[in-house]
């Protein structure tokens, strides 16, 4: 009895002492060339690296380092000097490195991780890519290429390297840690892809971190990367164009207030000078992504009805206007620009809160309408040209 009750004891004990243990990860090998100099094996946190073990290496360079595995899987390195292996250890795994110490960024083999195979891939693609942009800035630098065609071709060479990566890695296993990794890859100090204005790029974070999220939701690399994407795509959202409140009821109590612009020639052009005609007045801006649908839908409307008294005078509150002249150039109506762009008095006297906004005029110069949908128009302008 007494034997059971020590037996027992004994099982509860190594129960408890085991789970009390915490798990260890080991990275061992061989590293040549490299007699008497430190090898390091270090954490790469978001916030610094942080030494886990070392050890000198002898003649034979044999080593076996340690470190206490995470919660998460995590980045590490192994470090002689300024020379880098880059590795993920994920759960109690046993990576084995091997390398040439005078070579060691580059000449090195890995097994036992995957993830630490792919971004090993990758630190290959980056060297890759390092070498064809130094050629070309050698080329640029003795004048070879004009300044143009050089940032042609390097973001040539960056598409090409995004496309490989986004198909490999990034879109494949986006919630790893390979993938990770080759969002935060760099091009000399520049960070290759563009978590603030890139839309493009902003896709690939906001990928990898709904993935992440998925399953580690708490992990200081899942929020980090959530806030990049999110700040991102806060940062790419095209904003609406606003003017001052002006209440909307005053245009109807002034009536039609004249406009008085220039057009791309330079003539003056004024609004109140189409009295008689059916005018479409349009607030609008040809920089924006629904302009080029826009003028279609007004070119038609043009097209029907302008022998018949119709037609347009069209604002453009864009800020450059060496673009505005060229989109203006091939419209049939009367297209004038405002040099305050967004902060127009004009427009703001007209309450535009949103572009594009038009009014319906008249033949006696009367707005009788306010923002009705193009797809409605025909049969007021039917009503009014008759």
């Amino acid at each position: 009895m007494n034997r059971t009750k020590i037996a027992c004891g004994l099982l509860i004990a190594a129960v408890f002492a085991s789970c009390g243990q915490k798990k260890q990860f080991q990275v061992q090998g061989k590293i040549t060339g490299a007699t008497d100099k430190m090898l390091y094996l270090e954490a790469n946190t978001l916030n610094g690296t942080i030494k886990k073990d070392s050890i000198k290496l002898d003649n034979k360079g044999q080593y076996s380092l340690e470190g206490i595995t995470e919660e998460l899987p995590e980045f590490y390195q192994l470090r002689i000097e300024n020379q880098i292996i880059n590795l993920v250890a994920d759960s109690i795994e046993t990576i084995t490195v091997n390398a040439d110490g005078s070579k060691l960024a580059t000449d090195y083999t890995i097994e036992g991780s995957k993830q630490s195979e792919m971004i090993a891939e990758l630190n290959t693609l980056n060297r890759t890519l390092k070498q064809q942009a130094d050629s070309i800035l050698g080329e640029a630098k003795i004048k070879k290429i004009p300044q143009q065609k050089f940032a042609q071709e390097i973001d040539s060479l960056l598409a090409i390297y995004k496309e490989k990566v986004n198909r490999q890695y990034i879109f494949t296993q986006p919630g790893s840690m390979s993938a990770y990794y080759a969002l935060f890859q760099k091009l000399g100090d520049y960070m290759i892809y563009n978590a603030v204005s890139s839309k493009e790029d902003i896709k690939c974070f906001a990928a990898v971190a709904t993935s992440m999220n998925l399953y580690y939701p708490y992990a200081l690399r899942t929020k980090h990367l959530r806030n990049l994407a999110l700040k991102g795509m806060k940062n790419t959202r095209k904003p609406k164009e606003k003017m001052l409140n002006i209440p909307a009821e005053k245009v109807g109590q002034l009536g039609l207030i004249d406009i008085s612009l220039r057009d791309y020639d330079g003539n003056l052009k004024n609004l109140s000078d189409l009295k008689g005609k059916v005018v479409l007045l349009d607030f609008t801006a040809y920089a924006t992504e629904a302009s080029i649908e826009h003028n279609l839908s007004l070119r038609e409307l043009y097209s029907k009805y302008n022998k018949q008294g119709f037609t347009i005078y069209q604002v453009s509150l864009d800020d450059n206007e060496h673009f505005w002249k060229t989109a203006a150039a091939n419209l049939p109506w009367t297209c004038v620009r405002d040099p305050q762009g967004k902060y127009s008095s004009i427009a703001s006297t007209y309450n535009i809160k949103n572009i594009p906004a038009f009014f319906l005029i008249n033949r006696n110069n009367e707005i009788v309408e306010r923002d009705i949908e193009i797809k409605d128009m025909k049969k007021e302008l039917e009503q009014l040209l008759n």
